[in-house]
């Protein structure tokens, strides 16, 4: 006899589950079992929902991301640009004021790096009263904006992440709820077919992956959890 773990993952738990279920319900005097796996059975199929409908919900936070790096890259260049038409040719003290480490040094960085870099810029340019200066104001106004579309995109990523978070977390409990309430009809089983292997292995069998299951051998479970056959 095999019993499922926890690790086994939640499509192959429902597989042996549903099998289990089927079988408790086809003998009448297993039909209380039945009754009380099934909503173990249901509670990790809506987990498993749960897992697939966060997943499916990161993308959009990840796009938007994508979408405010690019955009935010977009006025950082211009100022780049701007500074060589104020300094009269590139590598003026105006860039190097506004970029000591170079232009990539702000533009490469993504995520939260992205935002520190560019605000970064912002004050090195608001130090030297380069803010309004009538070349870079409307630049830094743009990246000013999104600078802080950016800061609501990480944010929304970053609870997308947490709720897939909450998700697996919720699966794993019901994943392992699933498998004790399984353990647990080993003994009532043994019971009703002490002398019948074949009965017995009906309940618990066919799913066909030894090598990721526990193997247990075919014998009464240990003193205490089952009372011996009369």
């Amino acid at each position: 006899m095999r019993l499922p773990k926890p690790n086994m993952g939640t499509d192959l738990l429902l597989e042996i589950a549903r099998w289990h279920l089927a079988a408790l319900r086809q003998v009448a005097e297993t039909a209380e079992l039945a009754e009380a796996f099934d909503p173990v059975v249901a509670e990790l199929r809506a987990a498993g929902q749960e897992v697939r409908a966060a997943q499916d919900g990161m993308q959009g936070p990840q796009i938007a991301l994508l979408l405010a790096e690019i955009e935010t890259e977009k006025p950082i260049r211009r100022i780049a640009s701007a500074c060589g038409v104020i300094d009269g040719g590139k590598g003026g003290p105006t860039f190097k004021a506004l970029f000591p480490k170079g232009l990539g040094a702000v533009v490469q960085p993504i995520s939260q790096r992205q935002v520190d870099e560019g605000e970064g810029l912002m004050k090195r340019a608001e130090a030297r009263k380069l803010l309004r200066h009538e070349q870079l104001a409307p630049h830094f106004a743009e990246l000013r904006t999104n600078l802080e579309r950016m800061k609501a995109t990480l944010g929304q990523r970053a609870e997308a992440h947490a709720a897939v978070a909450r998700a697996r977390a919720a699966e794993m409990m019901a994943r392992e709820d699933l498998c004790r309430a399984y353990a647990k009809h080993v003994g009532p089983i043994w019971q009703l077919y002490p002398q019948d292997r074949q009965m017995r292995e009906l309940f618990f069998m066919p799913w066909g992956i030894q090598a990721r299951a526990e193997e247990v051998e075919d014998e009464p479970p240990a003193s205490g959890t089952v009372p011996p056959p009369a």
